[in-house]
């Protein structure tokens, strides 16, 4: 399962992640990811950026 690195005491903004299907993937294929994102705080905007690190385990060499 994919988590956020950070986590905050009393979080204002929330993101949950499910990868695959139900969970499931399958190695060197691609996936779909849900991402949902909560902000219970103050508006703002800025970038979400996902980071891969093909290894050859993952067929991505």
């Amino acid at each position: 399962m994919l988590t956020p690195q950070a986590e905050a005491s009393d979080p204002k903004i929330k993101i949950s992640i499910e990868p695959g299907f139900d969970g499931y993937i399958k190695r060197s294929m691609a996936m779909p990811m849900k991402v949902q994102i909560e902000n219970k705080g103050e508006a703002f905007s800025g970038t979400l950026m996902f980071q891969f690190q093909p290894t050859y385990e993952y067929g991505g060499a």
